[in-house]
């Protein structure tokens, strides 16, 4: 950190598995090689419903515990409010990280396919029932495609519903083999609606 005349820094919130919530400082410079480095400089608590003063109390902490207080030139976090304000309180540079904001527009144009909505209902019928994944995957066996499951997203990786989406689009005809003997009502997507599933993915 000595070394460091100017260093940016991010920070992530996580939940462990005990539900625990946190918030991770990393700072990155680089070095008198001309090396970028990276260090974790920090690990803390974290509520999200903590207010911004009090996660710049402790983000100002670290800072000055390591020395780099003034050394700071951007700040890269999520667009949760509470922290975009936490780093502005400090008068440091927020710059919020692409990643993120382009998950949440993705999310958001996602929002308009109601395909994916139904294909959701799809996935979690065969999760809840043992016996109508097993129809499917026999299915998949009698129609000589690869014995796949299916695949459920995640709201904050916009990639996920991409996988989910290319899966059930890769054994569609077994999905909908095996729906029109176990679950007919669940066989709502039409020609037109696979079809937008299909160019939705390509996008």
């Amino acid at each position: 950190m000595n070394e460091a005349s100017a260093v940016y820094m991010t920070t992530d919130n996580w939940t462990s598995i005990n539900s625990e919530s946190f918030v991770a400082v990393t700072v990155h410079f680089v070095d008198s090689e001309s090396t970028l480095s990276t260090f974790l400089l920090g690990c803390i608590s974290f509520n999200e419903r903590q207010p911004a003063e009090n996660l710049n109390a402790q983000l100002r902490s670290i800072a000055e515990e390591w020395g780099i207080d003034n050394k700071i030139v951007v700040v890269v976090t999520d667009n949760a409010p509470n922290i975009v304000s936490a780093v502005k309180l400090s008068s440091w540079r927020h710059v919020p990280c692409f990643a993120h904001t382009a998950n949440l527009t993705v999310q958001s144009s996602l929002q308009t396919i109601s395909a994916i909505e139904k294909i959701k209902t799809i996935f979690e019928f065969f999760k809840r029932s043992s016996s109508a994944l097993a129809k499917l995957k026999s299915t998949q066996e009698q129609m000589g495609l690869p014995s796949l499951k299916l695949i459920q997203d995640v709201p904050t990786r916009w990639n996920s519903t991409y996988y989910m989406m290319s899966r059930i689009l890769r054994i569609k005809e077994a999905v909908i083999s095996t729906l029109a003997i176990v679950n007919p009502e669940l066989n709502v997507l039409t020609i037109t609606g696979w079809d937008i599933l299909q160019r939705a993915a390509e996008v």
